[in-house]
């Protein structure tokens, strides 16, 4: 059996052994909790390096560096007193130099602090299998991200689906806007980063550039999200493709809109809002064109307002929003008058199970110049 093999079957016997515990959702926040633990040690220890070598000084945040390979050989007393531990040790990363670790820190203290309503034995499990994990290489980094992206994908319920977008919609959306190296990218409601994970990974061939994002990469990525689960499962999962530095942040993009804002706006938004909500729009009113308490609609607008001249956008909305009378039949006038969208392509039933079933569409909008003519698409 191949390391690789052995590696998934093991993750998917804990996931087996907590289904009565822990919900698909909760399993899937405190295991990207784990991992970003031993990502953001990785990453302190490497800055501590760095400073070594340039002789200039970077304060350790943690009391000493973890031994990973020691972690797990345990009596049962110690490691019950280590799980008690893990929220403070996790959150120190909160006084982290990177931006990153630092927003994450006490979202994922938070969530691994979980842990207390297993079995020891079963979180024992879990921590020896996050320690089993080869971590040194960025080769090493993207396959922990792959198995983790798997886990995902297979481990899915109806609401820890509103959190990630399945990967061919994902490779789809990023397609249709093309994004080029050096570009700005944002999503105001970024979830488990599945967009913003895939527009790295279109422009960022991995076995032919730099990895390592304290030395460069591909693309500016920014967002925002509001459930504190999904946000630390994005941040790990680009912490894994080598980003250290994304302006990421934990909050209503709706009502915090200026939050990642790019001066000038972003070359591209990348967006799978939540549908069927209905906002309270106390204090929004003057943030949209069309003031609607629909969510759909708000993001959109939203999505829009963050595009600089030449931008583009891709956001995927329910159908309804583009036959609606009311509010929406304003809020399609002025897009068209204002905004080029280029293309509506109808997704088929199904496509976001199981979060969803309805049919959906994925809108391409481009800034400058009012709509001419939209190629409509039946995928």
């Amino acid at each position: 059996m191949s390391i690789q093999l052995k590696s998934q079957t093991e993750i998917w016997q804990v996931c087996d052994s907590v289904r009565n515990q822990m919900s698909t959702s909760e399993f899937n926040g405190v295991l990207a909790a784990l991992i970003f633990w031993r990502w953001a040690d990785f990453e302190e220890g490497e800055r501590e390096a760095i400073a070594a070598f340039e002789d200039s000084n970077y304060p350790p945040r943690l009391r000493s560096r973890f031994n990973w390979r020691d972690l797990c050989d345990r009596n049962p007393y110690d490691l019950e007193r280590v799980i008690r531990q893990l929220p403070d040790a996790v959150g120190a990363f909160a006084h982290s130099q990177s931006r990153m670790i630092a927003s994450a820190a006490v979202l994922a203290a938070s969530t691994v602090g979980k842990l207390f309503r297993l079995p020891v034995d079963v979180v024992a499990r879990m921590m020896d299998w996050v320690v089993y994990q080869p971590f040194e290489t960025p080769a090493d980094r993207l396959a922990v991200r792959n198995i983790l992206e798997e886990v995902l994908r297979k481990n899915t319920d109806r609401f820890s689906g509103e959190f990630f977008t399945p990967p061919q919609i994902a490779g789809l959306m990023v397609e249709m806007v093309r994004p080029q190296r050096g570009e700005s990218v944002y999503d105001p409601c970024f979830g488990s980063a599945s967009l913003l994970t895939a527009a790295l990974d279109s422009v960022k061939q991995c076995k032919n550039v730099m990895l390592d994002g304290m030395t460069g990469q591909s693309l500016q990525l920014a967002g925002i999200e509001i459930n504190p689960d999904a946000f630390v499962i994005g941040i790990t999962r680009l912490g894994l493709s080598g980003i250290s530095d994304a302006r990421l942040e934990h909050g209503n993009s709706l009502r915090e809109p200026e939050i990642c804002y790019s001066n000038g706006g972003f070359d591209v938004v990348l967006a799978n809002p939540p549908w069927g909500m209905k906002v309270d729009m106390y204090g929004l009113e003057h943030r949209f064109p069309t003031p609607t308490k629909d969510s759909s609609s708000l993001f959109l607008q939203h999505a829009l307002s963050q595009l600089r001249p030449g931008g583009r956008c891709v956001i995927v909305v329910p159908p309804s929003l583009l036959f609606r009378g009311g509010r929406e039949r304003e809020l399609r006038e002025w897009i068209l008058s204002e905004y080029c969208v280029e293309a509506i392509v109808a997704l088929p039933k199904g496509a976001f199970s199981p979060y969803t079933s309805i049919e959906t569409c994925i809108l391409l909008i481009r800034q400058g110049g009012a709509t001419e003519s939209i190629r409509m698409i039946q995928a």
